[in-house]
């Protein structure tokens, strides 16, 4: 019978699958605590060498990046720019986590593109995109 074994996307190309970048030529920004900003390609893309990160996706895509390993920065940016009424609030990842839980799966969710606090948790349901934030895991329905 052997293990079952199960394989997940990591954070970078489940954000992008999530945020509908797998399509070739597509560029996707991931403002995280690490900042990416890339494009899908059909092939593994090396030039110019010896920067940026190279991600496998579905479809026989690949994701070639630039980084910023200083991406909270942008965080900042998207709440003063995204949602100016709660940029200064010291409780606003905690108010945006909320309101992404509050809206039921399959209905457009706030977009955030990535929240720092608990663990991170990248889905795609209906017309949500992106990643939301998750204190907990929560048990499938």
């Amino acid at each position: 019978m052997g293990l079952p074994v199960a394989v997940g996307a990591g954070d970078v190309a489940a954000t992008v699958i999530g945020a509908g970048g797998l399509a070739a030529g597509t560029a996707t920004a991931v403002l995280g605590t690490t900042c990416m900003v890339g494009v899908a390609h059909e092939r593994p893309i090396f030039e110019p060498a010896d920067i940026g990160l190279l991600f496998t996706l579905p479809g026989e895509r690949w994701y070639r990046a630039m980084v910023n390993v200083a991406g909270t920065l942008n965080l900042d940016w998207a709440f003063n720019a995204l949602a100016p009424d709660l940029a200064a609030r010291p409780d606003r990842f905690a108010m945006m986590t909320e309101m992404i839980r509050s809206v039921p799966p399959g209905r457009a969710r706030p977009r955030l593109p990535a929240l720092p606090v608990g663990k991170r948790h990248h889905r795609a349901q209906g017309r949500s995109r992106g990643a939301g934030a998750v204190l907990r895991p929560v048990a499938p329905a």
